[in-house]
């Protein structure tokens, strides 16, 4: 059986180590995950699995906006300029070990109120926090107890259905094993013939040939028995 890529291994451990990252950032009216909590979060798994990502395929836009304010008294009005950036590439999620890799796309916008140059920094590092957060599903709290109960019952259900699932499959029939069905017939035990071979998959171009080699046996012994009874 061929060994699985490694890099499959080291998502799975990741995916089991990640703690949850609060949304304790405060900007714009509303919280959100930054992108330093998000590294401090993801680098020593990473370095642990030995797992980097690395990026393609860049695709960048910039806007610059000009809009027209009022001051606060009212009295006068003035220009400001907003920057807007877009940024879309593939992310490439490699194995150290062996060099295996699945690839994913990454889009973060980013917007600079000064009229600077910080929106493409921001869209970069949005493009590449959303990847982590939605390749990793990671949460933004502790899971509950009752809620812990929940995935449990689930995980044991998909486990149940797995076996029943394995169970259902049934293997081909070796050489020996159409033999036995053969010589079962060929002893008159039927019963016992057709609850062996209900262990295998059997088609029926290999159910016909047990029954024309039956036959056969059946025609072979006939043959000897009259040979035997006229000598």
């Amino acid at each position: 059986m061929p060994t699985p890529p490694k890099v499959y291994q080291s998502l799975s451990n990741i995916l089991n180590a990640i703690s949850p990252i609060l949304k304790d950032q405060q900007g714009h009216g509303y919280k959100f995950r930054g992108i330093d909590q998000v590294l401090n979060a993801f680098h020593p798994l990473f370095k642990i699995n030995k797992l980097i990502i690395v990026r393609s395929e860049i695709e960048t836009t910039r806007e610059v906006r000009e809009v027209e304010k009022t001051s606060p008294d009212g009295k006068k009005t003035y220009k400001k300029y907003y920057v807007d950036s877009s940024f879309k590439a593939t992310y490439h999620l490699t194995s150290l070990e062996d060099g295996s890799q699945i690839t994913t796309g990454g889009y973060g916008e980013g917007q600079d109120a000064s009229g600077g140059d910080s929106s493409a920094m921001i869209a970069q590092a949005n493009a590449f926090k959303r990847i982590l957060l939605e390749l990793f599903c990671v949460p933004t709290e502790e899971i509950k107890d009752s809620d812990m109960h929940k995935v449990l019952e689930v995980e044991k259900q998909v486990t149940i259905e797995k076996a029943q699932a394995r169970e259902a499959i049934k293997p081909a029939p070796k050489e020996a094993d159409l033999k036995q069905i053969e010589t079962l017939l060929l002893s008159g035990k039927r019963k016992e013939a057709e609850t062996f071979a209900n262990k295998f998959d059997i088609d029926d171009k290999t159910r016909a040939t047990i029954k024309q080699r039956v036959a056969e046996a059946k025609g072979k012994k006939a043959v000897e028995a009259a040979r035997q009874k006229a000598s």
